[in-house]
C-alpha cells in the first residue's frame, strides 16, 4: 500500500512490481488548501505545485473542497483505468 498519491506521474515507477505484488494506492480526499499544505509537510508524501495552484483558484473552502473530491476522483479513475 502506498501513501497518499497526489502525482499520479510518480505511480509510474511502480509498473515493474505490479505484475509480481498487489499493490494498493492510496488516496486521500483533502479537504481544502490549508490541508494540502499540512498534508504536504509529512515525510513521504509530495503535493505537486499544480495542486496548491488549483486551490489557490478558490477562496471559499467549500469551492476548495469540491475540487478536491474531483481531484480524489480523477486519482480513482487513473488508478482503476490503469490496472
Amino acid at each position: 500500500m502506498t501513501q497518499p498519491t497526489f502525482d499520479l506521474g510518480a505511480l509510474a515507477d511502480l509498473e515493474g512490481y505490479r505484475k509480481r505484488a498487489p499493490i494498493i494506492v492510496g488516496v486521500m480526499i483533502l479537504r481544502s488548501l490549508k490541508h494540502a499544505q499540512r498534508i504536504d509537510q509529512v515525510p513521504g508524501i509530495s503535493m505537486p505545485e499544480t495542486i496548491f495552484a488549483q486551490q489557490s483558484r478558490y477562496t471559499d473552502e467549500e469551492d476548495q473542497a469540491k475540487a478536491c473530491a474531483d481531484l480524489a476522483i480523477e486519482q480513482i479513475r487513473w488508478v482503476r483505468d490503469n490496472g
